[in-house]
């Protein structure tokens, strides 16, 4: 599949960035609504640019949230993070921690494109990029850890190092024409 021009990478990055921060902040508000409503400009532009593969453009995105709302449904009922939503804590996935990993699912399919067939930098990206936005979140008041700061921080890091390869071997399996078989 053909990689986004850059100016699309650049635009959906920064619909990206805005996205976080207004899930993240919103969260940390009462708003948590704000998240999903947020990451609809860069889901649609997603959407938009593989209108004509459509399997291709939902599949990322879909395994993104599906393991994002298992990963950190584990990560809260292990006792190791708890997610702001609505006025509340939650121990499970709360919607705007989902629509984040969707928004990091098609974000493999634009800036992050160039990791596709490399799983293993991916992972290392995954391994420091996931505990830094999370503590990110924590700082401004969406995400806490009860089971202490290190061990949320290493479980995060260690769940991110595993999901952004597995995506990653997803989109790069995408990427084959159908019927093509790797010799890897």
């Amino acid at each position: 599949m053909k990689r986004p021009p850059l100016a699309l990478s650049v635009l959906h990055g920064l619909l990206w960035q805005a996205a976080w921060f207004a899930a993240v902040l919103g969260a940390a508000h009462g708003l948590a609504w704000a998240a999903p409503l947020a990451a609809l400009p860069a889901l649609a532009l997603h959407a938009w640019h593989f209108r004509h593969a459509p399997a291709w453009g939902l599949a990322v995105p879909a395994a993104a949230a599906a393991l994002g709302l298992a990963i950190d449904s584990l990560l809260g009922l292990s006792g190791l993070l708890l997610m702001a939503g609505d006025g509340g804590w939650s121990a499970l996935a709360t919607p705007w921690m989902v629509a984040l990993w969707a928004l990091q699912g098609s974000g493999l399919r634009f800036s992050s494109a160039w990791l596709i067939g490399r799983p293993r930098l991916g992972a290392f990206f995954g391994l420091v990029g996931g505990p830094l936005a999370y503590w990110g979140g924590g700082r401004l008041g969406a995400i806490d850890w009860p089971g202490g700061l290190a061990a949320g921080l290493l479980a995060v890091g260690l769940a991110w190092a595993a999901a952004i390869a597995v995506l990653l071997l997803l989109a790069e399996h995408e990427d084959r024409p159908l019927g093509e078989v790797s010799h890897a």
